[in-house]
């Protein structure tokens, strides 16, 4: 950490010089940051977020898609960090439209720690397979900020949506 001071001269009368000064710290980042990028395959929107982070160099990018293998040979669970001490030198993962079940039941807890404990970034980006409904249900289930009423497959019309009373109260999520 860097502080750093910096103070104004005074060329008109003022009311106050309280406000002439500030100091403010800064935090120097002297390692790449680390994306994990986990998927069932490669969509767009992962794609996409893996171009954006591998064009920035301040990022370091792991990145795998599902091959559909049965066990744990599998290219997400090889993708996976080996250790819970090695998950938690990534600054961001973001978890595609696959299973939690591709995953060694370990490492869903592990990425339930990573946020909980670490406070690591987490992004969910579902898909047409709709996965994100087991994450749900696994022991990830309290980094899923949603629940679902009904049967996805019978919804007809437009879908609408409303916080809870608790929801509107917290600071993330108020949009408007």
């Amino acid at each position: 950490n860097v502080v750093i001071g910096i103070a104004g001269e005074q060329t008109t009368p003022e009311k106050t010089r309280a406000n002439n000064a500030r100091e403010v710290a800064l935090h120097l980042l002297q390692k790449k940051r680390k994306l994990l990028l986990l998927d069932g395959r490669a969509r767009w929107e992962t794609r996409y977020a893996q171009n954006h982070f591998e064009r920035d160099e301040r990022w370091s990018v792991n990145v795998a898609f599902d091959d559909y293998k049965d066990g744990t040979a599998n290219a997400l669970d090889k993708a996976f960090p080996a250790t819970k001490d090695d998950l938690f030198t990534f600054d961001l993962i973001v978890i595609g439209d696959f299973s939690p079940t591709r995953l060694k039941p370990e490492h869903v807890e592990w990425l339930r720690e990573f946020v909980e404990k670490r406070g690591g970034g987490l992004i969910m980006i579902d898909g047409a397979r709709g996965y994100l409904r087991d994450w749900a249900k696994s022991k990830a289930a309290g980094l899923v900020p949603v629940q679902w009423i009904g049967d996805p497959k019978g919804m007809v019309g437009p879908l609408t949506w409303q916080l809870t009373a608790e929801a509107e109260r917290a600071p993330a999520l108020r949009l408007s």
